[in-house]
C-alpha cells in the first residue's frame, strides 16, 4: 500500500501541478488568453472525463483478454503522463494542446485504477480505510509538488527576472491595507450607532420630561378646580 500511496502522489500531484499552472505556462509561452481558457477548461475537462471512462473499461479488457494486470496499465498511464510534461518543459508550437490532453486523460485515468487496484489486492474487508489512503494522495500532492516544490521554484525565478530589472522586493503584509479599511469601517460603523443610541436616549428623556410637565400642569389644573369649588 504504501508503494502505491507514493505511486499515486507522484503521479496525481505531478498531473495537478501541471493543470494548476496551464494558465501561467500558456502566458509565459506567448499564447492568447481566448486558447488559454481553451485548453484549461475544455481540452483539460474532456480529455480527464475520457480518462475517468475508458481506463477502467480498458483495463478491465486488458485483463481479461492479455492477462495484463492493472498494476501494470497504471505504469504505463505515469509513463505517459510524462510525455505531456515533456512537452510542456520543452515546447513547440500547439505542443501545449496537446500536453494538455495529455496530461487531462492521465490525470482521469489515474483515480479508478488506484481504487480498483486497492480492491483487487487487500480485498475489501478494509477498503475504506484503505481507499481514504488513496484519496488523500490527491492533497498530498498537490502540496508537495505544486506549493512547496513548483512554488518555491516559481518564487526564485520571479526573483531572478525582478533582479535582472533592477528591483527589489521587500517583505510586506499585503493584506495590511485592507483590514486597515475593515477596522476602521466597523469603528465608523460603531460610532453611528453609538449616536444613534445617545440620540433616541436624548429623545425619550425629551418625551419624560414633557409628559412629566404635562401631568404637573394636569394636576395643579384640578387642585385649582377644587378649591374655586
Amino acid at each position: 500500500m504504501l508503494i502505491l500511496f507514493v505511486a499515486s502522489t507522484c503521479g496525481v500531484g505531478g498531473t495537478l501541478t501541471a493543470i494548476d499552472n496551464l494558465g501561467q505556462i500558456g502566458k509565459s509561452l506567448g499564447y492568447p488568453d481566448l486558447s488559454i481558457e481553451t485548453f484549461v477548461s475544455s481540452l483539460v475537462s474532456i480529455w480527464n472525463y475520457l480518462g475517468r471512462a475508458m481506463s477502467g473499461f480498458a483495463a478491465e479488457i486488458f485483463l481479461v483478454k492479455y492477462k495484463f494486470p492493472r498494476t501494470l496499465v497504471l505504469s504505463f498511464i505515469l509513463l505517459f503522463s510524462c510525455v505531456g510534461h515533456l512537452l510542456i518543459a520543452f515546447p513547440a508550437p500547439y505542443s501545449i494542446y496537446f500536453a494538455s490532453a495529455i496530461i487531462g486523460f492521465c490525470f482521469g485515468a489515474q483515480l479508478p485504477l488506484i481504487f480498483a487496484i486497492i480492491s483487487e489486492i487487500f480485498g475489501l474487508k478494509y477498503y475504506s480505510t484503505l481507499y481514504n489512503f488513496g484519496a488523500v494522495s490527491r492533497p498530498v500532492g498537490s502540496y508537495i509538488l505544486n506549493v512547496i516544490v513548483a512554488g518555491r521554484l516559481y518564487d526564485k525565478e520571479a526573483l531572478k527576472q525582478l533582479e535582472a530589472l533592477g528591483l527589489t522586493r521587500k517583505a510586506g503584509d499585503i493584506y495590511k491595507n485592507f483590514r486597515e479599511e475593515a477596522k476602521a469601517a466597523n469603528s465608523e460603523m460603531a460610532s453611528r450607532e453609538d449616536d444613534i443610541v445617545s440620540m433616541r436616549e436624548r429623545e425619550g428623556g425629551a418625551n419624560f420630561i414633557a409628559s412629566s410637565d404635562a401631568a404637573s400642569c394636569n394636576n395643579t389644573t384640578n387642585t385649582s378646580s377644587t378649591i374655586h369649588h
